[in-house]
């Protein structure tokens, strides 16, 4: 080898292991060569490069294929964020407006008993100084119409337990004892209350709530009223079917423990309302709390 230079590269060979190795491509010769040994040495250093390029092409290519595939990846995350951002601003709306409802319902039936309350205690306070009309004058709603009227009956029951259902689904008997509602609310008695303005209706319910705690079983009476009820041409009782809970003073959650204590504390107190109970027969009644 002359000179001792590579033939590939020109740096000089170091003698190892008893071959001439170029320390800068890699290339080894032996101490004699002839000019096909280096031929022979110089095309398996070019297969090799050539190896080593097609090598870092391959690399490549599987690298760009790598970024391209998570770059698309990333693009399909972003599309898919883009789509679900209107959906997920309508979730939180639906339920930032639930929880408004939720609020609302609690609200509104502590402010309804608290303004029943309120007008019973200011009518208590003014009795002296106003004229009440006198009740034999009130000529009201016929009685006997609406205990022959059996579809106002079922309509009137079916919207009154369905309000019990709804606005009373559990019932708070202490400050650490709920119970909730056990089975549909019985119909037990009907009252018509009228003016010289107008007439409402009264349904008193018996209702049954189960206390998971001790797992007994209470049953209180609540009372469901209908506004303006009247009568059309053919004495059909008219109504919007929207019932109400009404609780007086002595309430506890809208509900009593006993149901002359409702009558006293509901219907009673309406000394400038003409009182009239509708004698419903059993079977009438019967017939109503079947249609639950």
């Amino acid at each position: 080898m002359a000179n001792n230079f590579c033939q590939n590269c020109g740096s000089a060979l170091v003698m190892q292991d008893g071959k001439l190795v170029c320390p800068t491509c890699g290339s080894m010769f032996a101490m004699n060569w002839d000019k096909d040994d280096v031929a022979r040495a110089q095309e398996a250093t070019k297969q090799e490069r050539a190896q080593a390029w097609v090598d870092r092409m391959e690399q490549t290519s599987q690298a760009r294929a790598a970024y391209q595939h998570q770059a698309q990846i990333n693009e399909t995350r972003r599309q898919n964020a883009q789509a679900m951002a209107p959906l997920k601003k309508m979730g939180l709306m639906l339920l930032i407006v639930f929880g408004i409802y939720v609020f609302s319902s609690f609200a509104l039936r502590a402010v309804a008993c608290n303004v029943s309350r309120s007008l019973k205690n200011s009518t208590k306070k003014t009795a002296t100084t106003t004229v009440a009309a006198k009740v034999e004058d009130i000529r009201g709603i016929d009685t006997t119409k609406v205990i022959e009227d059996e579809e106002f009956l079922k309509n009137a029951v079916a919207s009154g337990r369905y309000t019990i259902r709804t606005e009373n689904k559990e019932y708070t008997a202490a400050k650490d004892k709920r119970g909730t509602l056990s089975g549909q609310p019985e119909f037990v008695d009907a009252y018509v209350l009228s003016s010289n303005e107008s007439s409402e209706i009264h349904l008193i319910f018996k209702a049954e709530y189960d206390f998971a705690d001790s797992g007994e079983t209470m049953t209180v009476y609540m009372d469901t009223y209908l506004a303006n009820i009247r009568l059309d041409e053919n004495g059909k009782v008219l109504s919007n079917y929207s019932a109400y809970l009404k609780c007086g003073e002595n309430s506890i959650d809208l509900a009593y423990t006993d149901e002359e204590a409702l009558y006293a504390d509901v219907i009673e107190i309406e000394k400038d309302k003409k009182i009239t109970k509708l004698d419903l027969l059993s079977s009438m009644v019967d017939k109503l709390n079947e249609e639950a």
